[in-house]
């Protein structure tokens, strides 16, 4: 009987840290394009990242946004962050938000602390 309490409880603990593993995960912030926009006008962000693709940065771009493809990031090659202090406040965009979200995670576990993604992309951004 002692056995089964002592596995039940190993079974309670191991959801309960799992569940708060997926409370307590900070990722990025998603702002709607207003937000942004309005942060980007008022100089709140010190880093304004550009996840597309090199064909859609080569498209057309903010021009203070730095190009980091999500790809790199994904491949765990960070040069092109390499000296962004971790404390600087970071917009992440791309062409509809799937990838800045998943850029903003990323950054996220490497230590950043203020990462917001766009909800939408460039073209509501412009």
């Amino acid at each position: 009987m002692p056995k089964i309490l002592l596995s039940i409880l190993a079974i309670i603990i191991g959801i309960i840290l799992t569940c708060l593993k997926i409370f307590l995960t900070k990722d990025g912030r998603e702002v709607s394009p207003a937000e942004a926009r309005e942060n980007i006008s008022n100089d709140y962000y010190d880093y304004i990242l550009d996840v597309r693709s090199s064909n859609e940065w080569n498209s057309g771009h903010l021009q203070q946004a730095k190009f980091v493809p999500v790809t790199e990031l994904d491949a765990g090659n960070y040069n092109r962050i390499r000296n962004i202090p971790k404390n600087s406040r970071i917009l992440v965009h791309c062409k509809r938000g799937i990838r800045a979200k998943r850029a903003a995670n990323i950054l996220n576990k490497l230590g950043y602390k203020y990462v917001d993604y766009l909800k939408g992309g460039y073209e509501d951004l412009k």
